[in-house]
């Protein structure tokens, strides 16, 4: 995978990694949670060629969730789902009220990898926040290299890192990529926004690659109408520098155009988080 291009310190870089890890890493096809989010949500019911929810899953949408006004995950869980305001669907601007905007000026696109280092530019408050400001990662534990991953948002409030070479694999022991940027240092309600443009309307898989060092980890991604997936488990890796995809976290059904999507630790920390894969499913 070929990461975009950055700008940094007025160095314009490229962070050309390749990943193979999707490849080799797989929960096969069951789907684990179902949520319903665009201008249908409270009409369509079951998202076409979704199975019968017989694992737990979920396609219905009931209750109200109210918009996530401070960047958390709303009032909305599990599979509680609603749209009080329809996001746009023609790929103009999110709503006005959000003033942050996308890293380098381009939304991350959906389907694609969305990278957790990507999030919005903004600051504290708008487009993350974070539990401390000085960034552990790029600011302290890597504050002596020069190198461009060493260097990347230095400055900001988010944890930042990079795998590196003899530490980081996959739980069957294989080598991880280096150079891989990731968020890490995560702690109980800290969030990052991502501002996202959806190609086409329809179901989309949510995957992530991430490393966990303790039990009770738990994530949540909510959108801008207030729709969230509800708090999801994050399955331990045994470390910080143990990296799995997790498959099939959940379907989200959204609409084609701009969106925001705020990421919230909701229990824990513990973990790392390299990127969010959307794959668009039937």
């Amino acid at each position: 995978m070929i990461k975009p291009v950055n700008s940094l310190l007025g160095v314009s870089l490229v962070l050309a990694v390749t990943v193979t890890v999707l490849a080799m890493v797989g929960c096969g096809d069951k789907i684990t949670n179902i949520y319903i989010i665009g201008p249908d949500a409270a009409t369509d019911g079951q998202p076409p060629g979704t199975p019968p929810a017989t694992d737990g899953a979920v396609a219905e949408t009931a209750g109200e969730a109210g918009p996530a006004t401070d960047g958390g995950a709303g009032t909305g869980g599990g599979d509680t789902v609603s749209m009080p305001m329809p996001p746009p669907a023609d790929g103009g601007p999110p709503p006005a009220a959000y003033a942050g905007k996308p890293w380098n000026g381009m939304p991350q696109a959906v389907p694609g990898t969305l990278q957790f280092e990507f999030y919005d530019l903004g600051g504290e408050g708008v487009a993350f926040h974070d539990t401390d400001a000085a960034n552990q990662g790029s600011g302290v534990l890597n504050m002596g290299m020069n190198k461009p991953e060493a260097m990347f948002r230095r400055m900001e409030g988010v944890d930042i890192s990079y795998t590196k070479a003899g530490m980081d694999r996959l739980m069957g022991g294989m080598n991880v990529p280096v150079d891989q940027l990731y968020v890490g240092w995560t702690a109980a309600g800290e969030w990052l926004k991502y501002t996202i443009n959806v190609a086409e309307t329809g179901n989309y898989m949510l995957s992530m690659f991430t490393s966990a060092n303790g039990s009770g980890s738990t994530i949540s991604f909510t959108f801008e109408d207030g729709s969230t997936t509800g708090v999801l488990p994050i399955p331990v890796t045994g470390s910080w520098n143990v990296w799995e995809n997790v498959d099939n976290m959940a379907i989200v059904k959204l609409a084609a155009g701009t969106h925001v999507m705020t990421v919230r630790i909701e229990a824990q920390g513990n973990n790392n988080l390299d990127y969010l894969i959307f794959t668009k499913k039937p």
